[in-house]
């Protein structure tokens, strides 16, 4: 068996994909010209239907009920930033049946929503004067489910069927039995964060699944209980103390050399298993090679002719597995490459003048015009690298804003003709050498975007190669690494972008792998509600793969996973993992196969939106390693994790930033820009005083990305892209007049000198 992930044929994940989870990926199916309760009548298939209660107050939303093409309408329109709509069935002790698990609806909007449509499922109880939400379990996020891309307008009637079987396990009481006389159940739905939005809704029901839907579900209720054996055996795999070992792999321009150490009686021989095969799955492993003493050391040449490609074996990793009773049976852990020869060796990272930066700024023009880049002087820049937006299948001429038509650059890898966009290696190519000019220290998101995203993707046809075949919707997409081909493609992007951008005068200089990747459904989707390991496995997977790739061409970049602000709190109904949790596990990972040179990219949003959020912040956080988030105001705990040794890389601190996170200035009247501006220059001062916190990229630069959030330095389009009074703060922090600008905001912080930002 070649990996784990390929027990599901192609076509067979693209069925449950798009039968039953097709909300997810946004792929909405047709609107029926019948009613579609006639699906009931042509296949047996049982439904409820259900009503908005019109008689309770929505929250923060108002319904009107209206009569169109012969269908009762609720037109919905929101009022506030949590809006909120109420339905339930139309007999109000009548309990949805179990086996009705597709949730089916039609809508149209003339405006679309901001964030996710969410429905939480409950009960609704009733005092005969009025109506109450109840909730039966305490979990109400693991009771829901989300949904992005309504954020466009849809004037066509548009059903939506979702399957949500998964869900109503978690919702023990809902739609098992009679409720009692005074609840009936209950749908709320979220229509986003923004208030002034409007969504129609028409033929709300439940339905049981068809006899196809059956059999699709069935399939992956086994391939989901597969999931949770193969994470059994990666955790034994993980936790096993072998008797032999794999004691250095090192890469040559032409060989790999691979010694160890086979201990015990019998014959042993050398397994490789590539970056899309699971080392814990084989019973057969395909490529082997006998070791013919104990101590041992085997010379194999680096290219070889495998699986339709000219593949490098500087990807691969390597284990002892025994030959005893015609089995094959792993006896060590396999282990990445230690040592891999340098195609070049640029000069060694200068510290930044400052630590700051602003995050996604560049030196991009927000009007044609205005740039800041020179007037915040700033030590750290960034710029993007979205696969989707580089790499294509054929040669096809792109363009940029600002940047004119291009052709596309044809690079050859594994024995396969690829192109890359000419655009965005020219607008990368500007930035970088200006960036590289000041001095400034780079760092890349690696990121892939969906279809329909701002991130354009010039060649349709490289989005089935390069996204995950388990995905089903978010924000960002994790890669595909489970084929050989999409193997092949990934690295054939990565050996030229970092051929290319790791040169002196146009160097990136340390790489990010993915966004918020404890944050999986919404920024590396590979599946909603993957199981931790499940996901760290393949995380792991693509980290040695980048790693493998940049030190190539540059020994001292790092390759860093990226965080939100949850420490050791994980969201369960929103597919959050902990981030000390999955940190855990990585360092699990290196002990068994290897380590590599990571730090730690970290988000520190405050726990709520307030700008002062040090009136907040201290009843979510604490100052120990068992606080639930870190954030800006309890930043000294990530500080003390990287100045701990136990945490270092071969004696050497890992490099730790925080490049996406900002302060909501809620309105643009002068008072909240104050406060923003006070809470700007507090973060400041924090970073720049703490010790093993190494950089800030400030996030936005300007508003209007954000749903309700305000965090940038400069307002909106709409407002002529102004400077915020927080735009002052930035500008003067690490400058001759930080002191100055800074003083006025003391009092506002609560505080009387700046030390006492520190804990």
């Amino acid at each position: 068996m070649k990996s784990f992930k390929l027990l599901l044929s192609t076509s067979l994940i693209f069925a449950i994909t798009l039968a039953m989870a097709a909300c997810n990926d946004n792929k909405l199916l047709p609107p029926e010209e019948e009613d579609i309760n006639s699906i009931a009548r042509a296949e047996g298939v049982s439904s409820t239907p259900l009503s908005v209660i019109t008689s309770m107050t929505q929250q923060q939303a108002t319904v009107t009920k209206t009569t169109e093409d012969g269908y009762t309408v609720w037109n919905c329109t929101t009022t506030g930033t949590d809006p909120r709509v109420y339905f339930t069935t139309a007999s109000r002790n009548l309990a949805i049946p179990q086996n009705q698990c597709i949730l089916s609806f039609e809508y149209k909007t003339t405006t679309g929503i901001d964030g996710a449509l969410q429905f939480f499922f409950g009960k609704v109880r009733y005092n005969y004067s009025s109506y109450s939400a109840y909730f039966t379990n305490s979990d109400m996020e693991s009771q829901s489910i989300r949904f992005f891309g309504y954020d466009k307008v849809v004037s066509d009637w548009t059903k939506v069927e979702i399957n949500v079987t998964e869900h109503r396990a978690f919702c023990n009481n809902w739609g098992v039995s009679t409720p009692g006389t005074m609840y009936y159940w209950s749908i709320w739905m979220d229509l986003g964060i923004s208030s002034g939005k409007n969504f129609k809704i028409r033929n709300m029901q439940f339905r049981s699944l068809t006899a196809e839907e059956q059999a699709i579900q069935e399939e992956k209720d086994r391939f989901e209980a597969d999931k949770l054996a193969f994470i059994d055996r990666v955790n034994n795999y993980l936790d096993t103390s072998f008797s032999s070992d794999v004691q250095n792999v090192k890469v040559t321009t032409d060989e790999v050399i691979v010694t160890g150490n086979a201990v015990g009686s019998g014959r042993f021989a050398l397994a490789e298993i590539t970056p899309y095969e699971d080392v814990t799955e084989f019973e057969t492993f395909p490529h082997i090679t006998a070791i013919r003493s104990s101590q041992f050391s085997i010379r194999l040449s680096r290219y070889v002719e495998r699986d339709g490609f000219n593949y490098d074996r500087l990807f691969s990793k390597w284990a002892i597995i025994s030959l005893e009773d015609d089995k094959q049976t792993l006896a060590s852990h396999a282990r990445y490459a230690d040592e891999v020869a340098a195609k070049r060796s640029p000069s060694p990272l200068l510290a930044p003048r400052n630590k700051k930066g602003v995050l996604g700024m560049g030196i991009h023009k927000v009007d044609g015009v205005t740039n800041d880049y020179d007037e915040f002087n700033c030590g750290i820049s960034t710029v993007s690298c979205h696969i989707n937006q580089w790499l294509m299948t054929k040669p096809i001429a792109t363009t940029f804003t600002g940047v004119s038509p291009q052709p596309a650059i044809e690079h050859k890898y594994g024995g396969k003709t690829y192109y890359i966009s000419g655009a965005a290696v020219a607008d990368n190519d500007i930035k970088l050498k200006t960036m590289n000019q000041r001095g400034d220290l780079v760092f890349t998101y690696i990121e892939i975007w969906p279809t329909g995203s701002t991130s354009q993707t010039f060649d349709p046809d490289i989005t089935p190669i390069i996204y995950h075949p388990e995905r089903d919707g978010g924000n960002q997409l994790f890669p595909n690494l489970t084929t050989p081909e999409a193997f092949n493609a990934y690295a054939a992007f990565l050996e030229f972008f970092a051929d290319r951008y790791t040169q002196d005068g146009q160097r990136i200089h340390h790489w990010v792998a993915y966004n918020e990747v404890n944050a999986p459904s919404s920024w590396a989707n590979m599946g909603q509600s993957q199981p931790e390991m499940y996901f760290t496995d393949a995380y792991m997977k693509s980290l040695h793969f980048i790693y493998n790739v940049v030190r190539q061409y540059d020994q001292n970049a790092s390759v860093s996973p990226c965080f939100t602000h949850n420490w050791t709190l994980a969201k369960d109904g929103e597919n959050e993992y902990a981030a000390v949790s999955m940190i855990s596990n990585i360092k699990r990972y290196e002990a068994a196969e290897g380590e590599i040179f990571w730090g730690i990219c970290h988000h520190p949003y405050p726990v709520t939106s307030a700008p002062d959020f040090w009136n907040y912040d201290p009843s979510y956080v604490n100052f120990t390693q068992s606080t639930p988030y870190i954030t800006f105001y309890n930043l000294e705990v990530l500080a003390d994790w990287a100045n701990n040794p136990e945490n270092y890389y071969h004696g050497q601190k890992r490099p730790i930033y925080l490049l996406e996170q900002g302060v909501n200035s809620r309105s643009n009247s002068a008072a909240d820009q104050h406060l923003q501006a006070a809470g700007v220059a507090w973060v400041w001062k924090k970073v720049n005083a703490i010790d093993g916190i190494d950089g800030i990229a400030y996030y936005a630069w300007v508003d209007g990305n954000d749903g309700t959030l305000m965090l940038g330095l400069r307002r909106d389009a709409t407002n002529g892209y102004a400077k915020k009074e927080s735009w002052n703060v930035w500008k003067a922090a690490a400058s001759d007049s930080e002191d100055e600008v800074f003083q006025q905001y003391l009092s506002v912080c609560g505080l009387s000198d700046w030390s006492q930002v520190l804990h």
